[in-house]
């Protein structure tokens, strides 16, 4: 009889072993699915020059004159392309933008759009660093969400762009204020 109980305990040691584990790998390659995408959005506002709602190009002649061309209404700039790679992601985690302090205040970004709203797929902010330089900082967020037990917590991931000089998108931070 002694030795049927400790085998009981031990198969239950094991089986919350192995559970415990599995939570952890869930919640690990979930975390680094939402790395991943911050990333990719970080890359995204680094090459469009900023949050731009038209596509820019330089046209540039056999001498390397080169000149500025923007075209507005067509489908491009970074809001319409990190609208389309959270959807291709299926990145649909909201969550509350951080308060404003002596940085700068966070504007949320739904639907390829930022707005002044409390709650968004990321949030971003605009810092000036010195004249007509400036870096951006995002926030996306990371649900702990697990089967049978549900969301248990809910993080914030930060990443910041390096130095863009001449950004594209004053206009849209310029509406915004």
């Amino acid at each position: 009889m002694r030795e049927s109980i400790g085998g009981a305990w031990i198969y239950g040691l094991a089986l919350t072993f192995v559970l415990l584990f599995s939570c952890f790998l869930a919640i690990a390659i979930n975390y680094s699915k939402v790395f991943r995408v911050k990333n990719e959005v970080v890359s995204i506002i680094e090459n469009y020059s900023g949050f731009t709602d038209k596509v820019t190009t330089y046209s540039c002649d056999d001498d390397n004159n080169c000149t500025r061309v923007t075209k507005s209404g067509v489908a491009g700039g970074s809001l319409n392309i990190i609208n389309n790679y959270l959807k291709a992601s299926n990145y649909a985690t909201k969550g509350r933008c951080p308060s404003q302090d002596e940085k700068g205040k966070w504007y949320a970004f739904n639907d390829g759009q930022l707005s002044d709203s409390n709650e968004g797929l990321l949030c971003a902010r605009k810092l000036e660093q010195k004249s007509n330089v400036y870096s951006y900082e995002v926030v996306l967020f990371f649900n702990a969400n697990l089967p049978l037990i549900g969301d248990i917590f809910k993080f914030k991931i930060n990443g910041e762009t390096n130095d863009i000089f001449y950004p594209d998108d004053t206009a849209i931070w310029a509406s915004l204020n």
